[in-house]
């Protein structure tokens, strides 16, 4: 079948043979990063228990170089009893520089504690006197921030979240 010169058009996988006149021309369909679609921050969400910081979408045409597994790799140890969430947002923050509010990998995970306030090791007073241990609940929060170019840790931030349900607000555009 011929249709205005071209003999066969044949897809394979998302690449296109396009063979015109006896030539041989590879198309690549959708090629370049990814855009994650699924995983990027769909509106402005400020985060709850952190007084300011604010999720907001990443732009439009944004494709990062680092992917969810990369920039999970990079800052998850062992999983948080709670679970983990991520998204890709700008993350605007009152204690952060404006070169930091780039898009970024989040990454929350719940029921992540330790002792970070002064007397928390020594104090009786502010631990469980059954297990002699802090009480950690999945109402605490843990907020790691990877630069979705260059896999940087940019910032870490505790946050609190009484209905222990928030997550990212996540999109599919």
């Amino acid at each position: 079948m011929r249709v205005a010169g071209w003999r066969r058009v044949v897809a394979v996988g998302g690449f296109g043979l396009l063979v015109v006149g006896g030539t041989s021309l590879w198309v690549a369909r959708g090629s370049g990063p990814l855009s994650y679609a699924s995983f990027r921050q769909a509106r402005a969400q400020e985060v709850p228990g952190t007084l300011g910081v604010t999720l907001m979408p990443p732009p439009d045409g944004f494709r990062p170089t680092v992917t969810p597994g990369e920039a999970y790799r990079a800052v998850v140890r062992r999983p948080p009893p709670g679970g983990v969430v991520q998204a890709l947002a700008v993350v605007s923050s009152p204690y952060a520089r404006p070169s930091d509010e780039s898009p970024a990998w989040v990454i929350v995970g719940r029921g992540v504690c330790d002792a970070s306030s002064k007397g928390d090791v020594v104090s009786v007073g502010r631990s469980d006197p059954e297990t002699g241990r802090l009480p950690c609940t999945d109402d605490n929060l843990l907020m790691a921030v990877v630069d979705a170019q260059t896999a940087r840790l940019v910032a870490v931030y505790r946050a609190y979240d009484v209905t222990g349900s928030w997550k990212p607000a996540q999109g599919s555009g």
